[in-house]
C-alpha cells in the first residue's frame, strides 16, 4: 500500500513539472488588447450594436410593398 501511494505521488509530481513548461510571454500591448477583446462589457456592447442593426433592417423591410396571393381550386 505504501508503495502505491509513493508511486502515485511521484507520478503526480512529474506530471505537475511537465505541465509548467508552457510559459507564454506577451507584451503590454498584447495584454491590453486581450483584456479589451475579452471584456464582457465590450462584448455586450457589440451584441447590442448588432441587435440594433438587425432591428433597423426589420423596420426598413416593412416599408417595401407586400404581395399577397390567394388561389382556389374546385
Amino acid at each position: 500500500m505504501k508503495l502505491k501511494i509513493t508511486l502515485a505521488l511521484a507520478l503526480f509530481g512529474v506530471l505537475n513539472v511537465l505541465a509548467q513548461d508552457t510559459t507564454q510571454y506577451i507584451s503590454l500591448n498584447q495584454a491590453c488588447q486581450l483584456g479589451i477583446e475579452n471584456n464582457t462589457n465590450v462584448i455586450n456592447a457589440n451584441l447590442e450594436m448588432q441587435k440594433s442593426a438587425y432591428h433597423l433592417k426589420e423596420v426598413k423591410s416593412k416599408l417595401y410593398p407586400q404581395i399577397e396571393g390567394y388561389s382556389d381550386f374546385n
